[in-house]
């Protein structure tokens, strides 16, 4: 997570910024800052979320299965390797393979 804190004046102008990467590090922050003695009681203090959003399932399911597609392959390589059957259509299959994986 990611958060964008803005320190503003009384009149709505920002008097200061700063990044947090959690909420709790954010209040901390606010509750030393409220302590100095620049301090100034009217300052309002709004605390953001700047998270970028999660990403739709789809697109997870979509890479989960593009990365169990490479998987696959690079263990029927494997397996081809180990057997010492590599031949010149298995290669040519395996090159196929990959370059349909980076379309």
């Amino acid at each position: 997570m990611s958060f964008k804190l803005e320190i503003k004046e009384k009149d709505g102008s920002i008097y200061w910024t700063e990044h947090f990467h959690s909420q709790e590090a954010a209040e901390k922050w606010i509750n030393e800052e409220k302590t100095r003695p620049y301090a100034k009681e009217d300052w309002s203090f709004d605390l953001i979320d700047i998270s970028p959003p999660p990403k739709p399932q789809s697109e997870i399911d979509a890479e989960n299965a593009a990365l169990a597609e490479r998987l696959a392959l690079v263990q029927s390589i494997k397996a081809i390797k180990k057997k010492d059957l590599i031949t010149i259509d298995a290669c040519a299959d395996a090159i196929d393979k990959i370059a349909k994986m980076f379309k």
